[in-house]
């Protein structure tokens, strides 16, 4: 596949995925109830930039606008902008009071040149096609002496859900390949941060977790709103089918009482100065 095309795949598969906000709710959820150590990502991501505070921020792929709402629901003081490709997300956060939501490309922000002082991107850099434009961005809109900080998962998160969702997806004829995910991980996000910011310049958080789930149905929840991620999009035909075999498999699962599925889970948050 080119880089062309593999380019267009992600960003296609991204659009579907986040044309409806519902799913990335359901797994954001899942993480908050069902985490095996209790953890607090956004509040990791706060504390390390000091927020709240009186800087303006850009929060890029701002999804639900869950991190812009915590700001500016614990008194936040400056200017919060929201960006993200999907109209459903800039809707959402458009309707957060004090915050102004845009749509917007990671690789091209509609924002001038030293525009804010912090920038945040969580949980988006591994859906964009080319992640070192991506950085570069978040470097020229934010002034010098500012931070940038981005949040991505570890490889292979929530494998073991993930393995077992594509297993039923590919039985029904999905395209395993059409996933909207660049490579981006924990691993590598410390190093391509110090080709754009510079050695030294970036300080890396790693957490270790696992999701903990003791019943089938939130293990359901959880499975079908991964799905996009699997080739299964709401119109792929196979989709109830595929429903119905994850609501079968993991019903048959917890069958055996006292079970608990257990998949490891982690990221790294890196924060970076702004030379």
């Amino acid at each position: 596949m080119t880089e062309s095309r593999k380019s267009d795949g992600i960003a296609a598969a991204v659009e579907r995925e986040y044309a409806d906000l519902s799913p990335l709710q359901v797994r954001m959820a899942t993480h908050t109830e069902f985490s095996e150590r209790p953890d607090d990502p956004a509040g990791r991501v706060m504390h390390l930039l000091g927020l709240p505070s009186g800087r303006s921020l850009v929060d890029v792929g701002c999804g639900t606008g869950y991190f812009l709402r915590l700001l500016a629901e614990n008194g936040h003081r400056g200017r919060l902008i929201g960006v993200d490709l999907s109209p459903a997300a800039v809707d959402e956060v458009a309707r957060i009071p004090g915050v102004q939501g845009v749509p917007g490309n990671a690789e091209q922000l509609p924002l001038p040149a030293d525009g804010v002082q912090l920038c945040t991107a969580l949980y988006m850099l591994y859906h964009v096609p080319d992640p070192v434009a991506a950085l570069r961005e978040f470097a020229r809109v934010t002034e010098p002496g500012g931070r940038v900080a981005v949040l991505v998962n570890h490889h292979r998160t929530t494998a073991r859900t993930m393995d077992w969702v594509r297993e039923i997806a590919e039985r029904h004829g999905a395209d395993l390949a059409d996933s909207g995910l660049n490579g981006v991980t924990s691993d590598t996000l410390p190093g391509l941060m110090e080709e754009v910011f510079g050695e030294g310049a970036v300080r890396a958080t790693r957490v270790d977790n696992a999701l903990a789930i003791p019943g089938p149905q939130p293990l359901i929840d959880f499975a079908v709103a991964a799905l996009t991620f699997c080739g299964v999009s709401p119109s792929f035909p196979g989709r109830e089918a595929v429903i119905r075999d994850i609501t079968a498999e993991a019903h048959a699962w917890f069958s055996t009482p006292g079970r608990v599925w257990r998949d490891p889970k982690g990221y790294v948050v890196c924060v970076a100065n702004v030379g």
